[in-house]
C-alpha cells in the first residue's frame, strides 16, 4: 500500500502518513522554523549543565526541570547518554529513593527521588525523555522546601 498523507501541520513541521490500514508514521522536518527554534531553546537549556553544582541535588532538579520539554520532543536531539553519565558519575541512580525508601519530608531524599525518576525515564528505550509530571512534582518539591 502506498503511503497516504493524513496530516500536514506545516507550522509544526510534522507530517503523518498511513502505511497500511492499521499503522501510520510521523515525519518531522528538522529544518522547519519550529524545529530550529526548539533546538536553539534546548541548546540554551543544555548550557545550564556546565554551571550546575551536582553536589546540590536541588540544583540538579532545576536542571532537569529546564531540560524536560526538550527531552521528549521530536525536534530536539540531546545527548541523553552524556547527561545520564554525568548524573551517574555524580552519585545519582535511576529509581533512587523510590518505593519504601521515599520520604517526602527529607529534602535530599525527595530530590534524589525526583532525579532517580527522571534518570529511569531517560534510560527507558521506549520513552527516552523526562515525563511532564516531573515538572509538577519538582514544583511541589521546591514549594515544600521554599526553594526559588
Amino acid at each position: 500500500m502506498e503511503k497516504t498523507m493524513i496530516l500536514d501541520a506545516q507550522e509544526l513541521g510534522v507530517k503523518a502518513y498511513f502505511v497500511d490500514e492499521y499503522e501510520f508514521t510521523f515525519g518531522v522536518d528538522m529544518n522547519s522554523e519550529k524545529a530550529i527554534q526548539f533546538q536553539e531553546e534546548a541548546y540554551k537549556a543544555w548550557q545550564q549543565l556546565y554551571v550546575t553544582d551536582f553536589a546540590d541535588s536541588a540544583e540538579v532538579v532545576d536542571l532537569l526541570m529546564n531540560l524536560q520539554p526538550y527531552t521528549e520532543n521530536a525536534y530536539v536531539q540531546l545527548p541523553i547518554n552524556q547527561l545520564l553519565s554525568i548524573l551517574k558519575s555524580n552519585g545519582y541512580k535511576a529509581n533512587d529513593c523510590s518505593g519504601e525508601a521515599f520520604n517526602a519530608e527529607i529534602q535530599e531524599n525527595f530530590s534524589r527521588y525526583l532525579i532517580g525518576q527522571a534518570m529511569a525515564n531517560l534510560a527507558d528505550p521506549y520513552w527516552g525523555g523526562i515525563l511532564p509530571t516531573f515538572v509538577s512534582h519538582a514544583k511541589d518539591f521546591k514549594a515544600k522546601f521554599t526553594l526559588n
